[in-house]
């Protein structure tokens, strides 16, 4: 009981906020905060520029990264990762274009280990 006591938060009960859940040994109105399940994240910018490891991007034709987001994370990460975009691929290419996504993993698998990471120039 006190684990989930975490999951609530103390409000105003004089606003209406939702139902609230009376505990009589804690002697207050505690509502469900549901924004406790979403996690904080950065700005994308700051997480891509946070990258150490080697990636490559991988975009979808008609997905929702644009050609201009697939650059714009392209510039972030240094210009140093590849991006391969799948034709013809819609947001779920797994679903729309399987064939297409394992041959661009195979290929750029393939190449992975045979190849030397590019590194993103000292700031």
């Amino acid at each position: 009981l006190l684990t989930s006591r975490s999951l609530f938060r103390d409000l105003d009960a004089s606003k209406s906020h939702g139902p609230c859940l009376q505990f009589t040994h804690w002697g207050s109105c505690v509502r469900f905060a549901p924004t406790i399940f979403i996690p904080r994240r950065a700005e994308p910018a700051q997480l891509l520029a946070e990258v150490t490891c080697r990636v490559a991007l991988l975009r979808c034709e008609y997905g929702l990264v644009t050609p201009d987001i697939g650059d714009y994370m392209y510039e972030q990460l240094g210009r140093v990762a590849p991006v391969i975009e799948l034709p013809t691929a819609g947001h779920h290419p797994m679903l729309d274009v399987p064939l297409i996504l394992i041959t661009a993993l195979r290929s750029l698998l393939a190449d992975w280990d045979h190849s030397r990471p590019l590194h993103r120039p000292a700031n």
